[in-house]
């Protein structure tokens, strides 16, 4: 968990560091995890969708869905992963 901690936290994806605590993102990392864990031949892509559909459940209203940034947070998850 703590690699996908690292490339959501880079990403911060609602703004919110410096400020916030380091696991703020928890709960989303978490359910990235979950994501991972139930389909380990998970798709770049289909990483992608899952992320932004993780991120608009969490912050709905404050989220501003960006599946690109997206694209790009699930390869650097999966590069990590099989390394």
């Amino acid at each position: 968990m703590n690699k996908i901690m690292e490339i959501i936290n880079e990403w911060d994806p609602i703004g919110l560091f410096p400020l916030a605590p380091e696991d703020e993102y928890y709960f989303e990392i978490n359910d990235i995890e979950n994501v991972i864990s139930e389909n380990p031949k998970i798709s770049e892509e289909e990483l992608a969708q899952n992320i932004d559909e993780i991120f608009l459940r969490w912050f709905n209203d404050i989220y501003e869905s960006d599946l690109e940034s997206c694209r790009k947070v699930a390869e650097k998850i999966l590069h990590q992963k099989n390394k």
